[in-house]
């Protein structure tokens, strides 16, 4: 039986640009579908996000929680580039735009971002469900994320929605795990290497 394959996002990039700003992609935000029901209305905003491995949440703007009408569903302090302070948690859908990967309930914090040439950082919590590939000499960036549905269970506060990524394929995430695992313990083992020598 052949192995499903796996979602893939692609970006290219400016090589300067990707050292500079970072990773951008641009980012579709939806509301979840039981808040659509509810509403009867189904708003959605097309934004510019950076792919940030320094940021262990998925944050959003004020801005974008004010176009879309959010409400939060609770609150927690935290630590920022501007020092700590009170964020409140959202739940929405967003995708990679023009691309068949949804993150579907994800748990997000808000943000003062003014200034900033994007909306949204994408964080540890989402790349921790995919492979993320940052290729700075030819320029460009990718994702590959499991079909399988799996939950965004990273964040440190909880929701009554499920939170899931959805792909129209799906993937064999057993072998993504085990090449994380081999991986790992090929670090290690190169360590513990250096450490002797």
């Amino acid at each position: 039986m052949p192995r499903p394959t796996p979602r893939h996002y692609h970006r290219p990039q400016d090589p300067r640009a990707l050292q500079g700003i970072g990773p951008i992609i641009e980012v579709t935000i939806a509301l979840p579908e039981a808040v659509r029901a509810v509403r009867a209305t189904n708003p959605n905003i097309t934004i510019t996000a950076l792919i940030d491995t320094g940021a262990s949440n998925t944050v959003i703007s004020e801005n974008v929680v004010r176009n879309l009408s959010l409400h939060p569903v609770g609150k927690t302090k935290c630590a920022t580039a501007d020092g700590e302070r009170d964020c409140g948690h959202y739940v929405i859908d967003f995708t990679f735009t023009d691309s068949a990967i949804w993150f579907l309930n994800a748990r997000v914090l808000d943000a003062n971002l003014a200034g900033q040439p994007y909306e949204m950082l994408i964080g540890r919590d989402v790349l921790s469900l995919s492979l993320f590939i940052y290729d700075g000499v030819s320029g460009g960036i990718g994702l590959e994320v499991p079909g399988d549905a799996h939950p965004l269970n990273h964040a440190p506060w909880t929701s009554d929605a499920t939170p899931q990524v959805k792909t129209t394929q799906t993937s064999d995430r057993k072998d993504i795990m085990n090449r994380k695992a081999r991986r790992k313990a090929e670090r290690a083992a190169s360590r513990k290497q250096r450490r002797k020598g």
